[in-house]
């Protein structure tokens, strides 16, 4: 993301919040993990990924949306940086460069 975006105002910032942490909550119990963590993959791959945003936004589930394209991975699709199981910031796109994937 290299455009800064106009920023939502203060009502629509709230109901976007109060919808990811909806969706989060509900998947995390679900698949036993952190819902924060859920809530940080979905704004990171939403954010650049509109086919993404538009699948979670039709179901309302992360989980929908998730496996709804081939080779969906949150930890490359996305544009925020992640914390790997060693401790180490890793940085989608270095993965995707690596792979010879075209940045998003």
């Amino acid at each position: 993301m290299t455009d800064r975006p106009k920023p939502p105002t203060k009502e629509e910032l709230i109901k976007v919040c109060q919808w990811i942490a909806y969706i989060a909550d509900g998947t995390s119990v679900v698949a036993g993990v952190a819902g924060d963590e859920l809530a940080g993959q979905i704004v990171s791959v939403a954010s650049c990924d509109p086919e993404y945003a538009d699948t979670l936004s039709r179901t309302g589930s992360f989980v929908d949306a998730s496996f709804s394209g081939q080779g969906f991975d949150p930890m490359r699709n996305g544009c925020l940086s992640y914390t790997a199981g060693t401790g180490e910031i890793l940085y989608p796109s270095e993965a995707r460069a690596r792979e010879g994937s075209p940045d998003q």
